[in-house]
């Protein structure tokens, strides 16, 4: 086994409809007051979304999947918004699920599932690069654990 550090990258779509979104409200807002219009309702109705991308690209820039092997091996998943440090005795598979209202295959949650069939981690591969993912699943198959869907 190898040590592994995945490090998420922000997908560049939700920065794009963050900023045509915060465009879009900034000339409504602008429009609404210039021309007395009422079309600032828009403008509340769009900032929501705008906070909602915000904060997946945070959740995707900041997601980090790491394998460390000293002092024993560990599994790190998790983002800025909680990470979980497991050890590798402790887990008897892995478990991948779909993503209420991802991308399909393309997103999954991971599950790390305990011998007592007790969750001891989840967390969402969003921003983790295909590749990386790919040797994760070698490295903990190499450690005899088990990576699948139910």
């Amino acid at each position: 086994m190898r040590p592994l550090r995945l490090q998420g990258r922000p997908p560049l779509v939700y920065i794009g409809l963050a900023l045509f979104l915060l465009t879009l409200s900034a000339v409504c807002v602008w429009d609404a007051v210039d021309r007395g219009t009422a079309l600032w309702i828009v403008a509340v109705l769009a900032c929501p979304l705008v906070v909602v991308f915000v904060l997946l690209t945070v959740r995707a820039a900041t997601a980090r999947f790491a394998l460390e092997l000293d002092p024993e091996p560990v599994l790190e998943l998790g983002s800025a918004f909680g990470r979980t440090r497991t050890p590798l005795r402790a887990i008897a598979r892995v478990r991948l699920g779909h993503v209420p209202g991802g991308y399909g295959p393309a997103l999954d949650l991971w599950e790390l599932i305990g011998h007592d069939g007790a969750r001891l981690a989840r967390a969402s591969d969003l921003g983790i690069p295909f590749e990386g993912l790919r040797a994760l699943r070698t490295e903990l198959a190499l450690a005899r654990i088990p990576v699948g869907r139910d």
